[in-house]
């Protein structure tokens, strides 16, 4: 009794980076970016790739909703992630590009066993501004 296959569980969370923005990038005005790029793996494969987007600008907090695809007003320190999909490789085209304040972009990667990639600055969250 007893003998037979052992099966692993998965654990790992994805690995998962953002691109094309760097940690603490200023963008001067009228050049804030547009396409939001990340990419992330799982031997497990992936279950969802989902984007977070903050902004504040004189004193208000705005985030940005997926569902409407706009910046809306918040609660400073309340936001919501955004599904954009389930391959290693994604890019979400902003309706137009971002104006100025100081932004947060998170990036959370989910593989099939439910597994989590972590927030850390410079990979899976970048702040920047666009003057």
């Amino acid at each position: 009794p007893g003998g037979g296959l052992s099966s692993t569980v998965d654990r790992l969370a994805p690995l998962a980076k953002l691109l094309g923005i760097a940690d603490r990038q200023t963008f001067a005005r009228g050049k804030g970016p547009r396409t939001l790029k990340a990419s992330a793996s799982d031997v497990s494969g992936l279950a969802a790739v989902k984007l977070r987007l903050t902004r504040r600008s004189g004193g208000r907090c705005f985030y940005f909703s997926g569902r409407r695809e706009e910046l809306e007003r918040t609660r400073c320190g309340r936001a919501f992630f955004f599904k954009v999909g389930e391959s290693p490789d994604v890019s979400y085209l902003l309706p137009e590009r971002l104006g100025p304040g100081r932004y947060v972009l998170d990036l959370a990667a989910v593989d099939r066993a439910g597994n989590r990639s972590a927030l850390a600055r410079g990979s899976t969250r970048v702040v920047f501004t666009v003057r």
